[in-house]
């Protein structure tokens, strides 16, 4: 089972965002994959994204999101998306026809 933390605390969010941080400064981390993003807040993503930009600017952020990630998209949370919407579209396409 995956935690659940209750990222609308504010001691909970700085002890995520103290993480976040430290892997970037102490391991010279390249990115964050967020697993399950969509059922965070757009507010926490919004910090996380301000946070980890200002100890590593060019730091990527890619959120795991099954469902429709447009509100995600618009330059203030992740930078891309695993694209799950694509690939269910795609699989649906008959191999006979690529």
């Amino acid at each position: 089972y995956m935690p659940k933390f209750n990222t609308s605390n504010p001691e909970v969010q700085r002890y995520l965002l103290d993480i976040a941080v430290y892997y970037i400064k102490e391991y010279d981390i390249d990115g964050w994959r967020l697993d399950v993003s969509d059922e965070i807040s757009h507010y926490f993503w919004r910090k996380f994204r301000e946070e980890v930009k200002a100890a590593k600017k060019d730091v990527v952020i890619i959120g795991e999101n099954w469902h429709d990630a447009n509100s995600n998209l618009r330059g203030d949370q992740y930078d891309s998306i695993m694209n799950y919407s694509f690939t269910k579209l795609f699989l649906l396409v008959p191999k006979w026809s690529l």
